[in-house]
């Protein structure tokens, strides 16, 4: 957005520390979320991810101590010359927010009110190739006609981004019920109904084995072999960063260990998983939209306890095993 807002500067302004100045302010904003690194969800004295630091409030502050420090050094020939252009790059990464699926709002009014919007448009998925086209490829494009490249060599590097963000985005879907994942996205990008039947049967793989859907009253649930509970309280637990579960086995492990391992496996079933979504997860691995957990206890098992927090609200299919116990879980977050 540095990029695309640059005819908002005058002329005499356009240099390269206002620009990146305000390209470095947009992405710091997503400090609230540093917590995630380290195991500990957002920073909830600057009101959870997208709070306050994505507010109308901050931009305005963060601008103007930038317009402050620009025209210090003389990068800028005033305040007033900067700080809309400066204000409008901050600000776009709270707006562009509210156009995501992921995601509980932005707080645009904050700290004076804490009330979350966001758009009912939503064409930012959290997939790379959506996102750098809507955003990256136009900005490219500007550069490209102020720079006056002429038309072939604009439409070779715009084919090329394109071409290779294709690349990027596109994930092996490893196992029988992953495959399915493949005709999965409508032009909405959500996943097809038919697809997320197929899942789900593709997860039970026959027999008796029966998916569960769990309810926002349910505390415990029991599918096949597994019992899962903290049901109940896992949305409003998820929402402040503390989400957690408990699972119990019908039958004991019969590994020759001292150590018990259950694994889980979260995937989303309304729409594809945001690309690097599961750097916020600890001891969480990603194949294609599907997260893998693996719990360990000590032997004799009661129960085994974990966050199994899964980085997006949504529709997600739990699929819990552990030799032959076998439990799946549908659960809207």
């Amino acid at each position: 957005m540095a990029v695309l807002l640059r005819p908002m500067l005058p002329a005499a302004e356009r240099n390269a520390a206002t620009i990146g100045f305000a390209a470095s302010a947009a992405v710091v904003l997503d400090i609230d979320a540093i917590g995630w690194w380290f195991g500990r969800g957002d920073a909830s004295f600057l009101g959870g991810h997208r709070g306050l630091t994505h507010s109308v409030a901050a931009a305005a502050v963060i601008a103007m101590a930038g317009a402050h420090v620009l025209a210090g050094r003389r990068r800028a020939s005033s305040i007033k010359a900067v700080f809309p252009y400066l204000a409008a790059v901050i600000m776009s990464h709270g707006v562009l927010d509210m156009f995501t699926t992921y995601g509980d709002g932005v707080a645009l009014f904050a700290p004076f009110s804490m009330a979350r919007f966001a758009s009912p448009l939503k064409p930012l998925t959290g997939v790379l190739l959506t996102e750098m086209l809507i955003l990256w490829v136009p900005a490219v494009l500007v550069l490209a006609f102020r720079s006056r490249v002429r038309m072939p060599a604009l439409a070779s590097v715009a084919l090329g981004i394109a071409i290779g963000l294709t690349g990027l985005s596109s994930v092996n879907q490893p196992g029988a019920y992953m495959s399915i994942l493949g005709e999965r996205i409508s032009s909405a990008g959500r996943f097809s109904p038919d697809s997320t039947r197929h899942l789900i049967a593709a997860a039970e793989a026959g027999g008796s084995r029966r998916c569960v859907a769990v309810h926002d009253t349910d505390a415990v649930v029991t599918s096949g072999d597994v019992t899962a509970g903290g049901w109940s309280a896992y949305r409003s637990a998820w929402t402040s960063g503390h989400a957690s579960l408990w699972w119990r086995t019908a039958r004991r492990s019969a590994a020759p260990s001292d150590t018990a391992t259950l694994s889980v496996r979260a995937i989303r079933l309304d729409r594809p998983l945001p690309l690097g979504v599961e750097r916020d997860i600890r001891r969480a691995s990603r194949s294609g939209d599907t997260l893998f957990y693996t719990l360990k206890e000590r032997m004799p098992v009661s129960a085994f306890r974990s966050s199994v927090r899964v980085p997006t609200p949504g529709q997600w299919l739990f699929i819990a095993t552990m030799d032959d116990n076998w439990g799946c879980f549908i659960f809207r977050v």
